[in-house]
């Protein structure tokens, strides 16, 4: 019961889930965001419209190559939202080692770190040039290893608060002691 004893209180940021006892800790990160769920109805909805105006050569009864490739381009981007709505990553730690598993589509890699490869956690900031967008801030997770070198374990967090509740949870549970790193956000 040391574990429970030793444990911090955290305010649990949007879209994350946790489980906690003595043995593991339990963080499910939901990439879920409106933006996904409004562009999933609104791509076939402006397909439709395009592909019944006069600027597409034929229609949804007539078929030609471009109302094909409309299509495509519509169930490619369907396909990416639907995939962003359902995924989420999920963190395990337990007294031994931490992985990092995607479910139920991989969008990033599967990582392993046995508990005595992990020298630190740190929040470090990202700067992401959007065509869209501009210029968007995300956050990743960073994993200094015993050996020193580094590795991110997650990334693209929309807010400093989550980020820093994984970083802190995880360091928590495993008893590292938070140390400032150069670029640590």
């Amino acid at each position: 019961m040391r574990r429970m004893e030793n444990s911090i209180y955290l305010n649990i940021p949007k879209n994350i889930r946790i489980s906690e006892d003595y043995q593991c800790l339990k963080i499910e990160i939901s990439w879920f965001k409106p933006k996904y769920l409004l562009a999933f109805f609104l791509i076939p909805t402006f397909t439709y419209f395009i592909i019944q105006s006069d600027f597409v050569n034929g229609s949804l009864s007539t078929q030609s190559l471009p109302v094909y490739l409309l299509l495509g381009i519509n169930i490619v981007l369907m396909g990416y939202c639907f995939i962003r709505l359902i995924t989420s990553s999920i963190i395990n730690v337990n007294q031994g080692r931490m992985w990092i598993d995607h479910k139920p589509i991989r969008i990033q890699r599967v990582i392993s770190v046995n508990k005595e490869n992990i020298a630190q956690l740190y929040v470090a900031k990202q700067l992401k040039v959007n065509k869209w967008y501009g210029i968007q801030t995300t956050y990743q997770v960073n994993l200094i290893q015993s050996n020193g070198r580094e590795m991110i374990i997650l990334q693209d967090l929309q807010s400093i608060d989550q980020a820093k509740f994984i970083e802190k949870k995880i360091e928590n549970f495993l008893n590292i002691v938070d140390v400032p790193v150069k670029g640590e956000a």
